[in-house]
């Protein structure tokens, strides 16, 4: 090396290394198959020749070339060092244990060898990486254009991140030797990390919190993944499935402290303070077995010199038995005369909600049954076809195995454009076979929504909504929201702080548009849409919305009269909240010859502007009566023909209730008031 040398000679049979490095070689003659290392740094090379025949090359240098491409390389090579070249992407790296690639023009990485141990890939254009493997030590990924990292292996010990402006997050690393990473967007770390020498140093960076200004996800004191133990071992490796959506509840002294949800991957953190915790999958409302640990829980003690405990991991699996149901419905679009909305129903497996699959050859049907004033117009897209017959649906199921329950039972359907405000549609939803199924009370679901005649994109849903009965188990919320500001929306926090009748401990997450970060204490739900990034509804109105749906029991008894009412705060990165209306039900009881009817009777106009009086339509003779949300009765008056004038007494702006009660009956219409005045 380190002559004057143009070419190479055919280069004879047999030769196992070969060095020609800083030289003018243009050109590389067919390389012999017995050739070990071969080194050709620092020469004018635009392309190489055939290296698979190669098959006991290990080491390969070619750096300082006018390379653009390189050809496929040998299974057998471990070294590759092909920096300062022109390359803009690279070939398949196979078993590939060291590459060099930095100064190239790279925009994107093809998947990295599991055997990588070191890799230099500075100064190129890469936006992201491939996942890691396990084992590798040695990353240098800086002067790239990344906004993102993968998951960082535990084994990697020197880490370059620097001069990647846009790389506003880490991922969770518990320990490094070297660490540099200035001119980067990191304000705060994902968890305490052990570094002995960082540039700049980290010492004085605070940990994320849940709503850090650089929307990273957080791990805090105690973290784990809940997956699939496929080769029975009791670890989680990186290619074993993640269970998304299983609560983890947190308990100290007995007491519940902390409820979170696992993400599309299985993850899962709590952050607490020092003490002693036990921990666990909540089984109450699922239906899975959990197979590691043994014990099925875990204990950490938190000390401020060991605050730390990871990768505390729960493997599950279906059980025996197998769980149909209706988890819920989600409705898009306005309940206003003459508009199409659409209704997604979650029916099928239950346990598919979680990333399960447990009703394997089970054949069955769901039934849909549309009431109010609307019709059926169609499917949404990906949705299956059903039979249609009236106001009646029906899918017959071979096998709920092959039925997607988040997608597949989506609906269109009109608004009667004679629909009068304040009139409910309703879908009633019904999956079978009952026998054989371990929950069959979840099988029957029916869910409502009142013709509006205005409607804000930020708003919460209950479901049922209004009078409830004494038997009323659970309630569905949804929180809809959307962007109406002129620019996309990076990160989207909701604070929703339950009812104070409300089982805080019953949480159970049913679906969403954008997968959530939660976090539950005590009634007080947070979910974080971090790097959502939802466009405005000028640029981008179909994907300008987003909701998050969830379940809740109530607390037992219920006692008559009692009032639940419910308000969420929507938070578009860091403006003021957006307050949502707040929903609202009430306890009555059901005895004897008793039947509630909700909205048998039409009450004008609803909503009541500026108003001195209401009238009542399609009523029948009894006691009116109008309450306020408290329960509190306002006024009454004899109702004695179908169709009856109510002059209002004096009241302030709200929600009130009317209700007709005679010896048999009870019905009610909930009227929206705003600004009457006497």
């Amino acid at each position: 090396h380190k002559n004057q040398l143009t070419s190479l000679p055919a280069l004879p049979a047999g030769l196992q290394e070969l060095s020609c490095y800083q030289n003018a070689i243009t050109l590389i003659p067919t390389l012999p198959t017995t050739l070990y290392l071969f080194s050709c740094g620092i020469n004018q090379l635009t392309n190489l020749p055939i290296l698979t025949n190669c098959t006991n090359l290990t080491f390969l240098d070619v750096d300082h070339n006018q390379l653009t491409t390189l050809p496929s390389l040998p299974l057998s090579l471990y070294s590759l060092n092909c920096d300062f070249n022109f390359l803009t992407s690279l070939p398949n790296l196979n078993v590939l244990g060291s590459l060099n690639c930095s100064d190239n023009l790279l925009t994107a990485f093809p998947p990295i060898s599991l055997n990588m141990q070191n890799l230099f890939c500075s100064n190129n254009q890469l936006t992201s990486l491939p996942p890691l493997p396990d084992g590798i030590d040695i990353l240098w990924c800086n002067n790239n254009q990344l906004t993102s990292l993968p998951e960082l292996p535990e084994t990697i010990v020197n880490l370059d991140i620097s001069d990647n402006p846009n790389l506003l997050c880490l991922p969770k690393q518990n320990q490094l030797s070297n660490f540099t990473w200035f001119n980067t967007g990191i304000i705060c770390l994902p968890n305490v990390m052990t570094v002995s020498n960082s540039n700049p140093l980290i010492d004085t960076v605070p940990i994320c919190d849940l709503f850090n200004a650089t929307g990273c996800p957080v791990k805090w004191n105690i973290s784990g993944r809940v997956y699939s133990d496929q080769n029975a071992n009791c670890i989680a490796e990186v290619s074993e499935q993640g269970y998304k959506n299983i609560k983890i509840n947190l308990f100290q002294n007995s007491n519940l402290i902390q409820q979170t949800f696992t993400s599309a991957l299985g993850e899962y953190t709590f952050d607490t303070d020092t003490g002693t915790f036990s921990y666990f999958p909540d089984t109450t409302f699922t239906d899975f077995d959990i197979t590691c640990p043994v014990s099925g829980s875990y204990t950490s003690n938190i000390t401020s010199i060991d605050s730390l405990d990871y990768d505390r991991n729960f493997a599950i699996e279906c059980p025996a038995s197998f769980d149909l149901g209706i988890a819920g419905v989600v409705p898009y679009g306005i309940f206003r005369p003459g508009n199409v909305i659409y209704l997604n129903t979650l029916a099928g497996d239950l346990s598919q909600l979680y990333g399960l699959n447990c009703a394997n050859g089970i054949s069955g049907s769901v039934k849909l049954t549309i009431s109010g004033p609307a019709y059926y117009t169609g499917i949404l897209p990906g949705a299956l076809t059903p039979i249609v017959n009236g106001d009646t649906l029906e899918y017959l199921i071979a096998d709920f195995a092959n039925i997607d329950i988040n997608h597949d039972f989506g609906i269109e359907l009109t608004i009667f454009s004679n629909a009068v405000i304040g009139e409910d549609v309703c879908l009633l939803t019904e999956v079978f076979p009952l026998a054989g199924d371990i929950n069959p009370v979840n099988n029957m679901y029916s869910f409502c929504a009142t013709v509006v005649n205005s409607f804000d994109p930020n708003d919460k849903l209950v479901n049922p909504d209004g009078i409830i009965d004494t038997s009323q188990q659970s309630l569905n919320y949804t929180v809809r929201f959307q962007n109406t500001g002129t620019a996309p929306a990076l990160n989207i926090f909701i604070i929703d702080t339950l009812d104070q009748t409300i089982d805080e401990t019953s949480i159970q997450l049913i679906s969403y548009s954008h997968e959530p970060f939660i976090q539950v204490n005590g009634n007080i739900i947070k979910f974080k849409f971090q790097n959502i990034n939802i466009p405005d509804s000028i640029s981008d109105e179909p994907g300008s919305h987003g909701y998050i749906q969830y379940r809740v029991n109530l607390k037992q008894p219920l006692t008559i009269g009692t009032v639940i009412e419910n308000t969420a705060y929507i938070y578009f990165d860091f403006n003021a909240p957006v307050i949502t209306n707040t929903t609202f039900n009430q306890v009555d009881a059901l005895s004897g010859q008793q039947e509630i009817q909700t909205t048998t009777f039409q009450v004008f106009p609803n909503p009541c502007y500026d108003c001195t009086a209401l009238t009542l339509k399609n009523v029948a003779s009894g006691i009116f009566k109008l309450y306020d949300v408290q329960g509190r009765m306002l006024y009454q008056e004899t109702i004695k023909s179908t169709e009856q004038k109510i002059i209002l007494p004096p009241l302030s702006n709200g929600v009130y209730l009317c209700e007709i009660e005679n010896e048999f009956t009870k019905s009610y219409s909930k009227v929206m008031v705003i600004g009457i005045f006497n």
